[in-house]
């Protein structure tokens, strides 16, 4: 019984800090924002992919987070300054957000 119990908690804790995990949880869970939320955000940390970035910023949208996804969006564009995906998802923040002038300037790398 001990080694069942031993090798139980080793599994658990290998799986809850395995960014393979994590990802596999965000995309699974992603009909249930709010139980995604901590899995996406712990593969981010992990291991951020532009892939994961927008689904994440997607799953901070559709909770109403939107000053998480507005700093995610951030963080995407310090990464991959040449991919036109974080750029979409700033611009698509701040039209949520109402600030048409933010959404419609030109945002520099440098800047976030």
């Amino acid at each position: 019984m001990k080694r069942f119990l031993l090798i139980t908690s080793l599994l658990a804790g290998f799986s809850f800090a395995n960014y393979y995990f994590d990802y596999v949880m965000c995309r699974y869970l992603s009909d249930r924002p709010k139980e995604a939320e901590l899995y996406c955000l712990q593969a981010i940390e992990e291991k951020p992919t532009p892939s994961l970035y927008m689904d994440t910023i997607r799953l901070e949208v559709s909770l109403k987070n939107t000053d998480r996804a507005l700093k995610l969006a951030r963080e995407y564009i310090r990464r991959y300054p040449d991919r036109v995906e974080p750029y979409i998802a700033l611009y698509s923040i701040y039209r949520l957000k109402g600030d048409r002038r933010r959404a419609l300037s030109r945002p520099s790398p440098r800047r976030f």
